[in-house]
């Protein structure tokens, strides 16, 4: 059995000055109100039976501890609602960065892609003979440095004959 207090106790009787239907006032049950709130239920009733409480302010007794939990529901609830609210923004911004990275990412693999498709253009239009070795973009090219310095001064008789490429 918990040990409950009693009427000899030092402590203080919880009694509030206004005069609402929730106050405690005039009931001499000598708890605060987190031990009015944390005591379990049987040992309040044992309580207010040895303190001799009439069914009225028993009532009131009961009516006070449950706006006491009321409110500490609240703040718990309270409590819980800010921490999810603060993880959810947390969480929001991580999403925030990771879509910026993302689509940094996205813009220079579009890049990439357009390279390559005009990369891809220039040896399509080599393959079908429509254009000479040194139109390749960006410097790309499919001769060696050998070939392509005879190929500037005009020499065209280093190009290798197996590769099929014509000058026009």
């Amino acid at each position: 059995a918990s040990a409950l207090p009693t009427s000899e106790s030092s402590e203080s009787s919880v009694a509030p000055t206004d005069s609402d239907d929730c106050s405690l006032a005039g009931i001499p049950l000598w708890l605060s109100d987190a031990q009015l709130a944390g005591i379990p239920v049987r040992d309040l009733n044992r309580l207010m039976e040895q303190q001799r409480l009439t069914e009225d302010q028993i009532a009131r007794v009961k009516r006070y501890r449950r706006m006491l939990k009321n409110r500490e529901y609240a703040l718990s609830s309270n409590r819980r609602k800010d921490e999810l609210c603060a993880d959810l923004e947390r969480q929001r911004d991580e999403l925030r960065q990771l879509a910026a990275s993302q689509a940094a990412s996205l813009r220079v693999n579009r890049g990439r892609i357009e390279d390559w498709q005009v990369k891809i253009a220039g040896l399509e239009a080599l393959l079908d003979g429509r254009a000479e070795l040194q139109q390749l973009p960006d410097g790309f090219s499919m001769m060696s440095p050998k070939d392509e310095a005879a190929d500037a001064a005009g020499d065209c008789s280093t190009v290798p004959k197996s590769t099929g490429y014509q000058y026009h």
